[in-house]
């Protein structure tokens, strides 16, 4: 199944473990959380209209996510363990640039990249450049 995934704002800033919010890719899809999901075949998305009013307010709104076919998904978060966490590159989304970005010493934009797979934790996202 297709889905939409995003962190959960509310949900990460209280403190709650299922924090991300994974929604069927299709109009009218009923959300749920969960803490970890790992998705194959992913792209990025992002509204502009919401990147023009997280730059006017100054913080970052809900509206950037990955979309990708839902592979498996955990209630809890779990970060991926060394072994799988060499294989993958940190990924961000940047509210003031309007992008995702690696989280690297020179990051690189990868909004309009295809990944082969993601592995979504929290707020966290990790992409296989494969």
């Amino acid at each position: 199944m297709r889905v939409k995934v995003h962190p959960h704002r509310t949900m990460v800033n209280a403190g709650v473990e299922a924090c991300v919010s994974v929604t069927p890719d299709k109009k009218h899809g009923r959300a749920h959380y969960s803490g970890t999901v790992l998705l194959h075949d992913v792209t990025f998305r992002i509204h502009q209209s919401g990147v023009e009013r997280a730059r006017a307010e100054k913080r970052r709104n809900v509206h950037a996510w990955a979309v990708g076919d839902l592979v498996h998904e955990l209630p809890e978060q779990m970060p991926p363990t060394n072994n799988l966490a060499k294989h993958l590159v940190k990924v961000t989304y940047h509210y003031e640039l309007g992008r995702f970005i690696t989280v690297e010493k020179k990051p690189i934009d990868v909004t309009d990249f295809h990944f082969p797979a993601a592995y979504v934790c929290g707020r966290d996202f990790y992409v296989s450049m494969r």
